[in-house]
């Protein structure tokens, strides 16, 4: 219902998802590439995706590269799946 309801978004907060979700998915390739070139399971800085996400001094920003940084592998592959299902429910 959720990606429905997405969907049907307009204007400045239909830019806004879209935007987000692509940074999360792109944040999640970086991870991928980091890891798979690394062989580390993410246990330094920017493989675990903290280096990408600092955008500015941006409190917001900042906490979720801390909740990224927590996740485990399964929890990172979620969070870009959901953005990609956002991503293909708001296609322009």
């Amino acid at each position: 219902m959720l990606i429905e309801y997405l969907g049907g978004l307009k204007g400045v907060t239909r830019t806004r998802v879209r935007e987000d979700a692509a940074r999360r998915a792109l944040r999640y390739k970086k991870w991928e590439k980091s890891k798979r070139e690394q062989g580390v399971s993410g246990g330094d800085e920017e493989a675990s995706g903290l280096n990408s996400d600092k955008e500015g001094n941006d409190d917001g920003a900042l906490d979720d590269a801390k909740r990224w940084a927590g996740l485990d592998d399964h929890d990172k592959r979620k969070e870009y799946k959901r953005a990609r299902k956002v991503l293909d429910a708001i296609k322009e």
